[in-house]
């Protein structure tokens, strides 16, 4: 396998290898990666199919062939964003706590969470001490869009920048399928994170295709229309994003879409429920099954949420809107 990889990397062809537990996958390809990225001055990549088999290499596999091996070896973790803290929005979730939950159990979270921040190198939520709630690390994770890059005052210690420096210093990067996608989702578009890589070996491959889909295709769903309004008005609460004056439109409008969303969910679940296969899957042959009045919806919401994060004052509230109404955006496309 080792000399199939170094025969493939020469050639710069493509190579699917097949191997059992136990044969030492690992080093059959990388050992061959790491000789090539040395001799040719090359950025080569690692994707596996979990962050534990990313972990697994850069504490066990790669400090060991970085020792053993007659030349240098510099590797980097990449992670994607939404794994690391946000300073930023940490501080500002503590300061709205009281005005985001009702008991003491996320707010206790928030505090061991600013705690853990005071003493962790890597900021990563892998790296805490314990697992938080996903609403509560949804308020304090870093997240796309909602960056002030070096204008920030916690930039010299963010974490998810020291990430990106380490990675376009490193020869190796070890990413896992979810990265490796989401770069490619953000080059269709222009962008990137990732620096430029020359070659990479896609661990457990067989995974990948599951990834592809999540991250190139579009996703909507109940509970992440529930979460998005959520986080702009909870009318019950009176709480959200949208608790200042000159927004009482735009709760109603949080009111309205909630409403419409949970009749259009209900009935396209009573549809897929009638029509899906085995595996779950209910096939769209003749168009979409139901009038979408959702869209509509969620689209002048997006447009009304975007507005008023033009028109903020606050720098922190603006991007944080802005945000909110690009995930609006995004579910009206679905």
């Amino acid at each position: 396998m080792a000399t199939a990889v170094a025969d493939a990397l020469s050639s710069k062809s493509h190579l699917v290898v097949e191997a059992g537990t136990g044969v030492g996958k690992s080093f059959a390809y990388l050992v061959p990666l790491l000789a090539w990225a040395a001799d040719t001055g090359a950025t080569v990549a690692v994707a596996t199919s979990t962050i534990a088999l990313q972990e697994q290499l850069v504490r066990k596999d790669l400090p060991l062939l970085a020792e053993a091996l007659p030349f240098e070896v510099s590797f980097a973790l990449v992670k994607g964003r939404a794994n690391y803290l946000c300073l930023r929005r940490l501080g500002m979730a503590i300061e709205d706590a009281a005005l985001l939950f009702d008991d003491d159990g996320p707010r206790a979270e928030l505090e061991q969470i600013r705690a853990w921040a005071n003493v962790t190198e890597e900021g990563s939520r892998q790296d805490l001490p314990f697992r938080p709630s996903p609403g509560v690390w949804d308020l304090a994770r870093a997240e796309q869009g909602n960056c002030k890059g070096r204008s920030c005052g916690h930039y010299a210690r963010c974490f998810y920048q020291r990430s990106r420096r380490l990675a376009h210093e490193a020869r190796c990067l070890v990413l896992n399928h979810h990265v490796l996608m989401s770069d490619l989702a953000l080059r269709r578009s222009g962008a990137s994170f990732l620096p430029k890589v020359d070659a990479i070996v896609i661990d457990e491959a067989h995974d990948l295709e599951d990834t592809a889909a999540e991250h190139l295709g579009q996703r909507f769903t109940s509970f992440g229309t529930s979460t998005v309004l959520g986080r702009l008005w909870h009318g019950g609460r009176r709480r959200g994003l949208l608790a200042r004056p000159g927004a009482e439109p735009l709760q109603r409008d949080v009111q309205e879409a909630r409403r419409v969303a949970k009749r259009f969910f209900g009935l396209l679940g009573a549809w897929a429920e009638q029509r899906a296969s085995s595996g779950g899957l209910a096939p769209i042959a003749d168009g979409f099954p139901l009038d979408d009045t959702l869209s509509p919806r969620l689209r002048d919401l997006a447009e009304g949420v975007g507005r008023l994060a033009r028109n903020a004052d606050d720098l922190d509230a603006s991007m944080e809107l802005a945000a909110r109404a690009r995930q609006l955006d995004g579910m009206a496309e679905s």
